[in-house]
């Protein structure tokens, strides 16, 4: 009941947000929108509905993505008791190899030693015999400078000379007591074990190899100078340019191509052979990206990107760009794209081990893969860039 007018209260006013009897409308609220309660608690209810959807919603997303973590707390656990195993077993198999490999070099030092010693003891063997020979001379010189008599000093003289000593040369005769032959045996044991350790530098590069996808070339987007061959997994840049379309989203003043699909979930891995060049680009780049004019390759240009110039500079195109500093030349780039998880990887797949990693990046777009198999150099860059089928190893 109204406390003023004593009447029921079978209305809401909408600008003070509260109950009304017919003759408090008449009144004080005259000029308010005022509607039913009935009306009035239909409208709150609907919203609440909305909002009740809503946060139902947000937990089933919360819910949802507690799962996902849950999941990928329990794939890393599973990758971590794969990677102490395989580390484990890898360390093990390694200290076989390093001393199996270093026993070998050591019977390789001991046999070189041993054929020196043999050498050197003929030669010994052989001068000892030489020095016995000269001394039976001197004996005969002796005697012949004690012959008092001319004539018969004479006659001796003459038959000294028919009978002199046979020995050779000895001045250019010399034992190598240098290991240096030794050295070319143990940069290879070094290199091989180098090699060795490094296929443990990522004990999950296998598990990222298991998320190959098949790659071709994009003949759209490539620049008019770059040649794609029938099967679209090969590229070189070209002496002329081809008389085709200028189209939006092919690459017009630098010699870059993407590949046919993107993706813009999950993870997956490629490879491309980089070998007998002097220069190329490969990474990914996002689906907005500028392809007209000078272009510069950074995250913040959507590019994540390595490259390599002069046949010996290798860049991680990053924000500033890292010079990266490579063991070996790498004949084989794998790439490996974790969307969700912000991650652009690049590995030297014969040694499976990282280059460089981009982490942490956010990506809003469909991602491509990008290659660039870079200008010819004088001739000296004239090898193709090649994607290659990839073999879990």
């Amino acid at each position: 009941m109204c406390p003023i007018h004593g009447e029921h209260l079978e209305l809401f006013c909408k600008v003070d947000e509260m109950f009304l009897c017919e003759s408090c409308k008449n009144s004080d609220h005259n000029t308010h929108k005022t509607v039913g309660l009935e009306e009035e608690a239909q409208m709150r209810k609907s919203q609440l509905g909305i909002e009740k959807e809503g946060t139902d919603q947000m937990i089933q997303a919360r819910q949802q993505k507690i799962c996902e973590i849950q999941h990928s707390l329990e794939a890393a656990r599973n990758n971590a008791e794969e990677a102490l195993s395989c580390s484990g077993h890898g360390m093990t198999t390694m200290v076989d190899y390093i001393m199996r490999s270093q026993a070998e070099l050591a019977e390789v030092i001991k046999m070189k030693q041993k054929k020196l010693e043999k050498e050197g003891k003929a030669f010994i063997k052989e001068l000892d015999e030489e020095i016995m020979q000269i001394r039976l001379k001197n004996l005969e010189l002796n005697a012949v400078v004690d012959t008092g008599d001319p004539f018969s000093f004479l006659q001796n003289v003459r038959c000294l000379t028919k009978f002199s000593p046979e020995v050779k040369d000895w001045s250019d005769v010399t034992v190598n007591s240098n290991l240096s032959p030794i050295q070319p045996s143990m940069t290879e044991l070094e290199t091989s074990i180098t090699r060795e350790i490094s296929r443990f530098c990522d004990p999950t590069f296998k598990d990222k190899q298991s998320y190959a996808v098949d790659v071709m070339f994009d003949p759209d987007t490539a620049n008019r100078r770059l040649n794609i061959s029938e099967d679209g997994k090969q590229v070189t840049y070209g002496n002329h340019e081809r008389f085709i379309t200028n189209q939006p989203q092919r690459f017009e003043q630098v010699p870059n191509v993407l590949a046919k699909e993107g993706f813009s979930s999950g993870k997956f891995y490629y490879e491309v052979q980089v070998k007998n060049k002097t220069q190329w680009d490969l990474g990914v780049a996002s689906e907005s990206i500028n392809r007209k004019g000078d272009i510069r390759l950074s995250p913040k240009n959507g590019y994540w990107t390595i490259w390599l110039r002069k046949g010996k500079e290798f860049t991680a195109n990053a924000g500033p760009p890292i010079n990266l500093h490579l063991r070996e030349m790498p004949e084989k780039i794998g790439v490996f794209v974790h969307y969700e998880g912000g991650e652009v990887s690049f590995y030297d797949v014969d040694a499976r081990a990282c280059i460089y990693s981009f982490t942490g990046c956010t990506f809003t777009t469909k991602l491509f893969p990008f290659f660039s198999p870079g200008l010819a150099d004088g001739g000296r860059n004239s090898a193709p860039l090649i994607i290659t089928p990839v073999s879990c190893s």
